[in-house]
C-alpha cells in the first residue's frame, strides 16, 4: 500500500504513527506538510523521514496562521502516485487543493480531524464552517479522533460518510509507566501544555491556592510556555513561590523524568478536541485530574479507577479532587496503575496496525464502487 499524508505542519505524534508504520513495513509513507510550524508551537525542527518534506511556501502567518501558499502539491502527488490518502487540517489553501486533486485524480483519501468548536468570531466561524464542509463532502470517510468527534462527524456529514473512531497516539514506551510509592515525598501534581487562556491554567492555580495553606506537603509543577506566562507567574502569592514552580518549555523527551517525580496530573482545559499530553501521563503511571472538555479524557478517564472528571471553570471542584488526593495517598498508586493499563491501544504500534486495517476497507470500498 502506499500512503500519503498531507497535513498543516509536522506534529511529533503523527511523525511518530508513520514512522511507525514504515518501521514495521506496514505501508510506504510519503508527507507533505504546508508549513515546519505555528508561531505558538515551541516544538523542535522535526528530522522528517525519507519521503516527507514541507513544500515551498509564501507564508503570511504575520496577517492569519493558516495563511500559508504551497508550491508543488499536484506535482508532489502525482511522483508519489498514492494508493490512498490522508488529509490532516483543513484551513491552509494548500490542503484544499489537495482534496480537489485527488478526487480529480480518482484516488481515495480520508479526513482526520478532532472535534471542533466554532470561532465565537461570526466572520471566522462562517470561514472555518464552509472550509470545514468543503472537505468532508469530498472525502470518502473521515477519522474522528476520539469518540466526541466520531458524533460530532456523523451528525455533520449527515450520516452520509463512514467515521472511524481514530484517535492520535504516542508511543508510550519512553513513558516507563512509574510504579513506585512517593508517600515519603511532597505530593507533587502537574500540568503540561501551552500557556494560553483556552487550557485554564489560571483555574488550577486558584485551586492549587486554595488547598496550599492546608496540605503544606504540596507542590504544583507546571511544564510549558505561552503568551500568559507572565501573568500567570504573577498570580502566585509571594509565599507560595517556592511550591509553584514555571519549568518554561521542554521537548518531548525530557518530559518522561517530570513525570515520573510526580503523582497526579492535572489537565484544566477549557476545550481540547483531543489532548495527547494526559494520556503520556497515564502511561507514566499517573491518575489524571481533567475536565469534561477534553476529548481524550472523556474516552479514558472513569471517575475513581485511574483519575477524575470536573466541570471546566469549576475551581472548587478541581480543589475537593486535589485534596481528595491529599488525604488518599495509596489511591494515588491504585489509580497510577490503572492509567497505565488504560492506554495501551494509543500507543503507535497498535495505532499503526488498526489504520491500515482502516485503510484497506476504504480501499476495497472504493473498487467496489468503482467497478
Amino acid at each position: 500500500m502506499k500512503l500519503l499524508f498531507i497535513s498543516n505542519m509536522p506534529s511529533p505524534y503523527q511523525l511518530e504513527l508513520f514512522k511507525s508504520i514504515i518501521d514495521n513495513n506496514l505501508a510506504e509513507v510519503h508527507a507533505i506538510f504546508c508549513t515546519w510550524g505555528y508561531p505558538s508551537r515551541d516544538w523542535n525542527k522535526p528530522l522528517l523521514p525519507q519521503g516527507f518534506q514541507v513544500l515551498p511556501q509564501i507564508s503570511f502567518q504575520y496577517l492569519l496562521p493558516d495563511f500559508i501558499l504551497n508550491f508543488g502539491i499536484k506535482r508532489n502527488i502525482l511522483n508519489f502516485n498514492p494508493d490512498i490518502a490522508i488529509v490532516g487540517s483543513y484551513m491552509f489553501p494548500g490542503i484544499q487543493h489537495a482534496a480537489s486533486v485527488f478526487n480529480k485524480l480518482n484516488i481515495p483519501w480520508l479526513f482526520w480531524e478532532e472535534y471542533h468548536l466554532f470561532h465565537r468570531n461570526y466572520f471566522k466561524r462562517k470561514i472555518r464552517s464552509y472550509l470545514l464542509a468543503r472537505i468532508v463532502q469530498k472525502c470518502n470517510a473521515i477519522l474522528a479522533i476520539g469518540n466526541r468527534a466520531k458524533s460530532f462527524f456523523e451528525a455533520f456529514s449527515k450520516g452520509e460518510k463512514n467515521v472511524y473512531n481514530f484517535p492520535y497516539a504516542s508511543n508510550l514506551k519512553r513513558f516507563s509507566g512509574k510504579m513506585q510509592s512517593r508517600e515519603c515525598e511532597d505530593l507533587c501534581f502537574i500540568y503540561s501544555g501551552q500557556l494560553i487562556e483556552r487550557k485554564g491554567i489560571d483555574i488550577l492555580l486558584r485551586a492549587f491556592f486554595r488547598i496550599a495553606p492546608h496540605y503544606k506537603n504540596t507542590k504544583l509543577l507546571i511544564l510549558g510556555d505561552g503568551l500568559l506566562r507572565k501573568e500567570l507567574e504573577n498570580m502566585v502569592p509571594r509565599d507560595l513561590l517556592n511550591r509553584v514552580q514555571f519549568k518554561g518549555s521542554l521537548q518531548w523527551d525530557e518530559l518522561p523524568e517530570y513525570y515520573n517525580n510526580s503523582d497526579i496530573f492535572v489537565f484544566p482545559s477549557r476545550h481540547d478536541g483531543w489532548g495527547i499530553a494526559p494520556v503520556e501521563a497515564m502511561a507514566s503511571s499517573l491518575p489524571v485530574i481533567s475536565t469534561r472538555e477534553v476529548g481524550s479524557m472523556l474516552d479514558l478517564i472513569q471517575d475513581g479507577y485511574n483519575g477524575f472528571l470536573f466541570e471546566k471553570d469549576d475551581i472548587e471542584g478541581l480543589s475537593k479532587l486535589m485534596v481528595y488526593f491529599c488525604e488518599n495517598r495509596p489511591e494515588i498508586k491504585r489509580m497510577g496503575e490503572n492509567a497505565c493499563k488504560s492506554i495501551t491501544d494509543l500507543d503507535v504500534g497498535r495505532a499503526g496496525e488498526k489504520l491500515i486495517g482502516i485503510l484497506a476497507r476504504v480501499l476495497s470500498e472504493n473498487k467496489r464502487a468503482h467497478g
